[in-house]
């Protein structure tokens, strides 16, 4: 097996959806900034520690967690009500600038990991602003030129870029200008993009970079997903993304994969576990539809067994 895919680990954000940050007026902290905390608040870091501690608690058979530290938008600390006391708290913390202060905010994160015996996971905004611990698993998404230079630094990789399952061009995520970008008519055919994504090929990596790159991830974002869409979404393209990783760098035969990918769709909608569409034509029997309660006709219980005659 030439690369694997992880594993067990709990995901969540340091950035997101807390409080510190927001107007009074409007109240909703999305139109303040894009969410960042305060460092400034007595409150920030220790509700850090605890929610580390807690989720390496409640998932104690993962290995892993992942505390993400992408997109942090610093005009969040630029415009906030707080500025003066946050950057006041920077100086005595001998915090230079927001790209800093980002580094601090991903390091403390990742420590806390550490602290509960875990292995910490982030994206790779956290290593290019020099927050990534060296023990750090770095995710992947803009770019597999981002991919080498953190191979090149000596730490572990995991690849999300060109397996996002909600992008009808996986391979553009700078522009769709990039010379990569090739919009499918079909966003279903997303597939052979993310089959012919080899997360090692063309990078000219040495045998101990390539050694870092554990393997990759089939993300998808969630705000246009549920348990109506996931499996069109999630359970169509995710094979291609398997058989990338599991297979040979010369298995690369898409019809192949065709045939593969739909049998074990048809098998998985036989079986009821999926929902999902097929990659091409084709005709699968779906399983017969359970009755609901209120659809059986009861019927009256039989009539009892004829006594047995009389002996002769």
């Amino acid at each position: 097996m030439r690369l694997q895919i992880l594993w067990s680990s709990v995901q969540f954000r340091l950035c997101p959806f807390f409080f510190f940050l927001r107007k009074r007026n409007p109240p909703s902290p999305f139109v303040c900034c894009r969410m960042a905390l305060n460092p400034a608040d007595s409150r920030t870091f220790p509700i850090v520690d605890a929610i580390v501690a807690d989720a390496a608690s409640v998932f104690a058979s993962c290995a892993y967690v992942n505390v993400g530290g992408d997109e942090v938008d610093h005009g969040c600390w630029q415009n906030a009500p707080q500025h003066e006391a946050i950057t006041t708290w920077m100086q005595q913390n001998n915090v230079a600038n927001f790209s800093q202060l980002e580094a601090y905010f991903t390091r403390y994160a990742q420590e806390a990991v550490v602290k509960n015996k875990k292995t910490p996971m982030v994206w790779e905004d956290a290593f290019t602003v020099g927050g990534a611990l060296p023990e750090s698993i770095i995710g992947i998404w803009r770019s597999k030129e981002k991919l080498a230079e953190v191979v090149h630094s000596g730490r572990k990789a995991l690849l999300l870029y060109g397996y996002y399952q909600d992008m009808e061009a996986p391979l553009c995520t700078q522009s769709l200008e990039c010379p990569e970008c090739t919009v499918n008519w079909l966003w279903i055919w997303t597939y052979v993009d993310m089959y012919g994504n080899d997360p090692i090929a063309d990078l000219n990596l040495s045998q101990e970079e390539a050694d870092l790159v554990l393997g990759g991830e089939a993300a998808m974002w969630s705000e246009s997903v549920d348990v109506l869409s996931w499996d069109v979404r999630g359970l169509t393209r995710s094979p291609a993304v398997a058989e990338r990783l599991w297979s040979d760098a010369s298995v690369t035969d898409r019809n192949w994969l065709e045939l593969r990918v739909d049998r074990f769709r048809c098998i998985s909608v036989r079986r009821g576990v999926s929902g999902a569409g097929p990659l091409y034509s084709d005709y699968c029997t779906p399983p017969e539809k359970e009755p609901e309660e209120d659809e059986i006709e009861w019927l009256p219980p039989p009539p009892p067994p004829p006594p047995p005659p009389p002996p002769p």
